[in-house]
């Protein structure tokens, strides 16, 4: 077979000198060679309707839907860490493609190092340097060396990855950008320092389970910090980005079961402040909840100066938000326990950032429905 494109990158094309040069040999050869090169042309229009009857639909062209699995509920998760849960918030599909399906993405071989893994490198830092010194000290400059000798120690850990021989100069970057906010971490934390809040557990992990239609349900929660005084504590989580939004993303807890009526979803350290107030963390009794506050560690508009985010939103109290927050968890848990209750993909868009990326989306044709939108779904298990 002889073929060609007639089109590429929706421009016309020509055929190649080989090509005209045998065609024009067939027509100037007489009769013989013309109806030579006629029943070549005929065989080729032959197949080509062949592949144009294949690629012709039966029926009027419709719009794929969105896909909606319905597992049965016995397949369902029974356990979701606090981060899984934001997810069932925000992308439900994401939390069934992992939790039902059992999918693990790949990393990749040559991957380079990104935000998750500069939050990480940072969050280890703190952590050295509050495990060692067991509480903030009064002065900057005795935080800034205590910060500079966690960093060059996480560092120093770090130092056989991969990423560390084709990136030196990054762990640097990452310890200039936590210095450069070092004063105002100090004296954002002084107060506490003084007034006898201690960090007491870092980055530990706490339990809580709930009572639902369909037996227990458990959610954990890793805070990167909690301070203890007396029966009261204060919870931390630090962000290397932006803190989640206190309208947008926090507002109050509440699950609204559709798109319209849910807004919030940073819901990560409200459940933590639950577990502590519960007795849910090891080591820990009850506690009374005194705050839980999100940590921007990323220099706002004012030079040196981090920022600031309440997690429980627009709640008047602590004690407000935990009974909101309980009762969320359990209308979202109860939600899930009913058969007929999908994981769409994208429950909330507006949650979606396109700098992240969601290693399901193309299982869940997201690039597809999102531009059309609509429509109710594909309800398969």
């Amino acid at each position: 077979m002889l073929t060609r494109s007639i089109r590429s990158a929706g421009e016309p094309r020509v055929a190649s000198r080989w090509l005209l040069r045998v065609v024009n040999l067939l027509q100037g050869t007489g009769p013989e060679g013309e109806m030579a090169l006629r029943s070549m042309q005929e065989r080729g229009a032959a197949r080509l309707a062949l592949a144009r009857a294949l690629e012709r639909p039966e029926e009027s062209p419709h719009p794929v839907l969105p896909p909606q699995p319905r597992p049965p509920v016995a397949a369902r998760p029974r356990r979701l860490t606090a981060t899984q849960v934001e997810r069932l918030l925000k992308d439900p599909y994401s939390v069934y493609a992992e939790r039902v399906l059992g999918l693990r993405p790949l990393e990749p071989l040559d991957a380079e190092p990104d935000a998750r893994l500069r939050g990480t490198f940072v969050h280890d830092a703190l952590a050295c340097y509050l495990r060692d010194q067991s509480a903030l000290p009064a002065e900057w400059e005795a935080l800034r060396c205590g910060l500079e000798s966690a960093l060059a120690t996480t560092a120093a850990s770090w130092s056989g990855l991969a990423w560390t021989r084709h990136w030196p100069w990054l762990g640097d970057q990452w310890r200039e950008r936590v210095l450069a906010v070092s004063r105002w971490l100090a004296e954002t934390h002084n107060g506490l320092f003084r007034n006898g809040w201690r960090p007491t557990a870092l980055e530990a992990s706490g339990m809580i389970r709930l009572q639902a239609p369909c037996g227990p349900f458990d959610i954990v929660a890793r805070p990167d910090r909690v301070d203890v005084r007396d029966a009261a504590c204060r919870l931390y989580d630090y962000k290397t980005g932006d803190p989640p939004h206190l309208a947008r993303e926090i507002g109050e807890y509440r699950w609204g079961g559709d798109e319209e009526s849910q807004q919030g979803w940073a819901w990560q350290l409200g459940i933590g402040a639950l577990i502590a107030a519960e007795g849910g963390f090891e080591g820990l009794q009850p506690l009374q909840v005194d705050g839980a506050e999100y940590v921007g560690l990323r220099e706002s508009a004012r030079a040196g100066e981090g920022s600031i985010v309440d997690a429980f939103g627009n709640h008047p109290s602590p004690e407000q938000g935990l009974n909101a927050m309980r009762t969320a968890l359990l209308d979202l848990v109860a939600a899930y326990d009913d058969p007929n209750r999908s994981y769409p993909a994208w429950a909330i868009p507006n949650s979606r950032n396109p700098r992240w990326a969601n290693p399901f989306d193309h299982l869940s044709r997201f690039a597809e429905w999102a531009a059309g939108g609509g429509g109710t779904g594909e309800s398969d298990g």
